[in-house]
């Protein structure tokens, strides 16, 4: 009985230490455990300290980075609002541009257009430049020869004086002697309305004839004439048919043969006109002197024509100017034409164009009054398909108004 007790309380003894021991491990355990804790905690403290530190830092630059980012958009918007400018006048540049290069490319061409101009007026200029100075050697050769025949001119207008004084009792003997000579002088006109030839003719008195000859103050080359006394020259010549009657007995005859017919007169006085030679003279004559001599120039030819018309009753004007036969000539020649007024435009005679020249705001229709030279073929003045025969007809290529002489 007692020995069991104490096995009891002996085993009872043992079960409380174990445990003791138990709890006492575990509680070493957890101490460690906390010790080892609180080790890792202060560390991961330390640790958290420091990342929390860097989260704050690294914030910050977040934000500064945000900032930057910000300002960096707004300078983007900026540059893309200055790119979309420059883009925009890019294309008003570029459009610039290729206007210019068309308007270049235009002037390029025109450019060797006038270059080539340029180079063959200078070959011109070059060929003129030799001619030239060709010509004023001649000038000053002609120049000398003037100066010696001037003195000579001098010398013998003085022994002309003396002679005139002279002469004055040899011209009265002289018209005592001619007063009764006449000049005769028949024309042939056709009347193509009326298939009739008709034969008119001037009857000159030697008197009248000579007053006009012989005035030899008039015996001018007009190409030496300013046009103010050029004027005066032919106004002279162009008149005289009211003071030299057989002009207007001549012209009376035609006006009885083509009636009221205007054209019709115009061109018989043309035919008249057309029977008469071409012979070069340096000076414009009267109209009696060409009619009884049977020879002019062109201004001649043309003052007699002027004033058959005028003395028929069409007002008439004279033409000076030059005259080209081709386009290849660079230079026109001196030439003097007439042109007739007309109620009605010319169609007697169909042409592929008729001519006419604007004076005063009306026109005039231009007449052709050289026919022949003594050298040629007589053609007869009524070969209305040859041009030229007819009033309206420019038998020139061209032909350039310098000055016009009114009748």
């Amino acid at each position: 009985m007692g020995v069991h007790g104490k096995y009891i309380k002996r085993k009872a003894l043992l079960g409380i230490s174990k445990s003791t021991g138990i709890l006492t491990g575990i509680s070493i355990v957890l101490v460690f455990l906390l010790m080892l804790y609180a080790v890792e905690y202060s560390a991961l403290n330390v640790e958290y300290e420091n990342l929390y530190a860097k989260y704050q830092d690294a914030e910050q630059a977040l934000q500064e980075k945000e900032s930057q980012l910000q300002s960096a958009n707004q300078k983007i918007e900026q540059l893309t609002d200055e790119l979309e400018s420059v883009a925009t006048k890019y294309q008003e540049l570029s459009d610039e541009y290729n206007r210019l290069r068309g308007s270049y490319e235009s002037l390029k061409a025109e450019y060797e257009d006038i270059k080539a101009s340029y180079d063959s007026l200078k070959e011109r200029y070059e060929r003129l430049q030799l001619d030239y100075d060709t010509l004023m050697l001649n000038y000053t050769n002609l120049w000398d020869d003037y100066i010696r025949l001037m003195g000579d001119y001098v010398n013998i207008s003085s022994r002309y004086h003396e002679l005139l004084m002279n002469q004055t009792l040899y011209q009265l003997e002289f018209y005592e002697q001619i007063k009764e000579v006449l000049y005769y002088r028949q024309f042939i006109v056709y009347d193509y309305k009326h298939k009739k030839y008709y034969m008119p003719y001037a009857l000159v008195h030697a008197l009248i004839y000579w007053r006009r000859r012989s005035d030899v103050n008039r015996h001018i080359p007009y190409l030496t004439l300013n046009y103010t006394t050029l004027k005066d020259y032919y106004d002279a010549s162009l008149k005289s048919w009211r003071e030299d009657w057989p002009i207007e007995y001549l012209a009376q005859q035609l006006r009885w043969i083509a009636g009221n017919d205007d054209e019709l007169y115009a061109n018989l006085a043309l035919q008249v006109v057309h029977e008469l030679y071409y012979n070069v003279t340096d000076y414009t004559k009267y109209p009696i002197e060409t009619v009884v001599e049977g020879s002019g120039d062109c201004d001649s030819l043309s003052v007699l024509l002027a004033s058959l018309l005028e003395a028929g009753g069409l007002d008439a004007i004279v033409l000076l100017g030059y005259a080209k036969a081709s386009q290849e000539e660079e230079f026109g020649g001196g030439h003097a034409m007439v042109a007739v007024r007309l109620t009605e435009e010319p169609d007697d005679w169909p042409r592929k164009s008729y001519w006419y020249y604007t004076y005063r705001g009306k026109k005039y229709w231009v007449m052709e009054a050289t026919w022949l030279n003594p050298e040629e073929t007589v053609i007869f003045p009524w070969r209305y398909d040859i041009i030229g025969s007819a009033v309206g007809d420019l038998p020139w290529d061209s032909f350039e108004v310098r000055y016009v002489i009114d009748a």
